[in-house]
């Protein structure tokens, strides 16, 4: 039996996408400000929630989805230029809050998760000094 098939090489479609100056391919010119750290497995879906919330309010915002250690969250976070690492554990997800962590001055900040949380972060992100 014959078959069918297609095949294009990855840096043909690399260079396509360049010569069209897709945003793919675009450097990003600002930093991801928020990232969102899950401190175990049993946080990753209630983490996405919340970076889909923020990001919904129109903040950037990223979470991992690649199931490293908190340590190691840490680590990109700062290497993707965020200024605030939410964590998520099961002590903040039963009082139904988020500890921010600004990677400027290490200060750690805890905040309720209602929908008065993007309106916080915007002010934090903005001069650093936290709402009451």
């Amino acid at each position: 039996l014959g078959a069918v098939g297609f095949a294009i090489g990855v840096t043909p479609t690399l260079l396509a996408l360049q010569l069209q100056q897709h945003p793919a391919v675009q450097k990003r010119e600002a930093p991801m400000p928020i990232f969102v750290a899950p401190l175990a497995d049993e946080q990753r879906a209630n983490a996405f929630a919340l970076t889909m919330q923020l990001r919904d309010a129109g903040l950037t915002a990223d979470t991992d989805f690649e199931q490293k250690s908190l340590k190691a969250q840490f680590k990109v976070a700062d290497k993707r230029g965020a200024r605030l690492v939410l964590v998520l554990g099961p002590d903040e997800i039963a009082r139904d809050c988020v500890k921010v962590r600004s990677l400027r001055d290490n200060k750690d900040l805890e905040f309720p998760r209602d929908s008065s949380l993007p309106d916080r972060l915007r002010l934090l992100l903005a001069d650093g000094s936290p709402t009451p």
